[in-house]
């Protein structure tokens, strides 16, 4: 049964359906999230552009020479191999390898692509975490959806 107002679980203000949270209506169901909290007991805060920004600058700096030490062809590169390899192992689960890449090897593919997509959009002087909020806007609003971020 869904419920209206905040979660019971951690309070975030999303209406929730057995441990999920319940973003949108859609025909035929809902689009939900696993609420943090019902899956592992624990709230934990979203990651943030931000904090990933920080970080990944703080690492790249102190352990790879910084942003400096490759071109913005070469992050754009390294980006592109993070996304090959993720597209790989999509590949091996769609024709049913055996065995088949699992899925949290699956996540840290894309997560190599996020990080990655972080440090070239520093390398070039951007914001990805702006990026992402505009170019989301913008097909929201070619595409006629009221859902914002």
């Amino acid at each position: 049964m869904m419920t209206t107002g905040e979660c019971d679980l951690c309070a975030k203000g999303y209406p929730a359906l057995n441990g999920f949270h319940v973003l949108m209506p859609v025909a035929g169901g809902v689009v939900t999230v696993p609420c943090d909290v019902a899956a592992t007991g624990v709230a934990r805060p979203s990651l943030t552009f931000d904090e990933l920004q920080t970080a990944g600058l703080a690492r790249c700096e102190a352990i790879f020479g910084g942003l400096g030490c490759w071109s913005e062809s070469e992050w754009g590169c390294a980006l592109a191999g993070e996304v090959g390899e993720a597209c790989n192992l999509l590949k091996k689960r769609l024709r049913g390898d055996d065995p088949s890449p699992s899925v949290e090897a699956v996540m840290d593919e894309l997560a190599d692509v996020v990080i990655y997509a972080d440090l070239c959009a520093s390398k070039v002087g951007g914001d990805l975490g702006e990026a992402v909020r505009r170019k989301f806007n913008q097909v929201s609003e070619r595409r006629g959806s009221a859902i914002r971020l």
